[in-house]
């Protein structure tokens, strides 16, 4: 694996992270916000580089974890979404990506906005 391809490999660890963190906020992740998900990875300029294994590893494994422990799988995303606080480029671009998960289901809910907040304060981002 490449420099470039291991930045890509960790940024979407830390979107995945981003993502299934705002979803799994208010108790449960709906097929949209997945679909959502997906949607978000189709379009990055690197898809080709995101296996299927990759997907399950970085998002649903995640979502697993959020479903059976919200702790375990709240502490997973913050050690892969720190990893990118003091990027400021970075960090905005996790942000987008928090901001798109929060409108996913079409549900504004108090707990999604609350992790965005979170995730923002991780990254020391002014919202």
């Amino acid at each position: 694996m490449t420099d470039q391809e291991r930045q890509h490999h960790e940024f979407v660890n830390a979107a995945a992270a981003v993502y299934a963190w705002v979803c799994a906020a208010d108790g449960h992740v709906t097929r949209a916000e997945v679909n959502g998900f997906i949607e978000y990875l189709s379009a990055l300029d690197f898809v080709d580089e995101i296996s299927e294994d990759d997907f399950s590893e970085a998002y649903l494994e995640l979502i697993e974890a959020f479903e059976s422990d919200f702790d375990d799988g709240l502490a997973r995303a913050q050690s892969r979404i720190e990893t990118f606080s003091g990027d400021d480029s970075k960090s905005r671009d996790l942000i987008n990506v928090a901001r798109k998960a929060l409108i996913a289901d079409g549900a504004y809910n108090d707990a999604e906005e609350k992790a965005l907040k979170d995730i923002a304060d991780l990254l020391a981002i002014d919202l």
